[in-house]
């Protein structure tokens, strides 16, 4: 499933004032080594791309930490996004992030 769906399926579910955690045990730059790559600044799980994704779907980040031994992301559901207002929503967000670099935390 396309990161931009599994997110806003959560969104859809999480009570008010509910929380997200986005965890992988190494950050980004060391995960890229790993497979003899660079993050890219397109990248999804880049800090400009993950707080526009979580904002598009109803999340509002309050934290993300990419750091060398961890990549971190904390939200909560954006006060706006009410339970009726995520119940009326279609089950189609559409997809317009760069699925090649899906999330390996999700």
């Amino acid at each position: 499933m396309p990161p931009d769906r599994c997110l806003w399926e959560l969104a859809r579910v999480t009570r008010p004032n509910g929380r997200l955690a986005l965890f992988h045990s190494v950050g980004r730059a060391a995960l890229a080594a790993r497979h003899n790559n660079v993050p890219r600044a397109n990248d999804i799980q880049g800090e400009q791309a993950v707080h526009a994704l979580l904002d598009r779907l109803g999340w509002r980040a309050h934290l993300v930490d990419d750091a060398v031994g961890r990549y971190l992301v904390i939200a909560t559901i954006a006060s706006w996004c009410s339970d009726e207002q995520r119940r009326r929503q279609s089950h189609s967000p559409g997809v317009t992030s760069d699925n090649s670099a899906i999330w390996s935390l999700l």
